[in-house]
């Protein structure tokens, strides 16, 4: 077989793959938010495509004290027809997980497609993998709240400054797009989101550092549906800061 042979019959069997790897399914979500008041959460899940596909959901956590068994995902195991829709049940037996804070766990949903008789395809399970936020009842303040809580500090160190971040809240914040302005100087922190556990800090390295005595932070925090809001927080060397939010149009 001639290179441009070869090369036509390849692209022809990528295309034949990337057709059958392509996510028919579709969340409804970006993200859970689970108000543990009401003991359960649930979820749509969309069939785009032009096939049935069976739907396999389960929970997973990184944390030890965030117990899965607590937790039911219903139907765990079910056929969801062409352009059907059904609802993902998320059920909590009331025990299992930190009271005082809010917890975090991973949501699974992944298609099995059907099997193609007589063809010679490549189908894959694709899964799609979504935050699940516990959140307890009673605690004090609330998520939209805790962006501005967090304690900014940077800290000067030679030709670097390390720029600490503090979360004294009981929500978790996701942040992304950080970046430092002031006298002529510009620095992008941050190109991959963060998320910011309850009493968590990070610190994130400035490099290099300015001569400004102050400099202008500007952040952006994922929200409970999935969207972002812009921060702003007036930096000053060795001293703890905080943010506001502020829209375009304030700029």
């Amino acid at each position: 077989m001639c290179n441009k042979a070869l090369f036509s019959f390849s692209l022809f069997l990528l295309t034949i793959f990337a057709s059958h790897s392509q996510a028919a399914i579709s969340l409804g979500a970006t993200r859970v938010i689970f108000d543990a008041k009401h003991q359960e959460s649930s979820l749509s899940v969309l069939n785009q495509g032009g096939e049935d596909v069976l739907v396999q959901s389960w929970l997973e956590s990184d944390t030890a004290d965030f117990n899965i068994s607590s937790f039911a995902v219903t139907p765990p195991l079910s056929r969801l027809a062409k352009e059907g829709r059904q609802q993902l049940r998320i059920l909590y037996s009331g025990e299992g997980v930190p009271l005082d804070r809010e917890s975090v766990a991973w949501l699974n949903v992944q298609e099995i497609p059907q099997k193609v008789n007589g063809e010679s395809v490549l189908q894959l399970a694709v899964r799609q993998r979504i935050k699940m936020f516990f959140r307890p009842s009673g605690l004090p303040g609330s998520a939209a709240e805790a962006p501005a809580q967090l304690k900014w500090t940077l800290n000067k160190q030679g030709q670097t400054a390390v720029l600490k971040v503090e979360n004294p809240s009981r929500f978790h914040v996701s942040l992304t797009g950080l970046s430092l302005k002031g006298a002529n100087y510009k620095d992008f922190l941050m190109a991959e989101g963060r998320m910011l556990a309850p009493g968590a800090s990070v610190d994130i390295l400035v490099n290099p550092m300015t001569s400004a005595a102050s400099l202008k932070l500007d952040f952006k925090v994922i929200n409970d549906y999935g969207g972002q809001n812009a921060y702003a927080v007036d930096l000053h060397i060795d001293k703890v800061s905080s943010a506001t939010p502020y829209t375009l149009a304030d700029k």
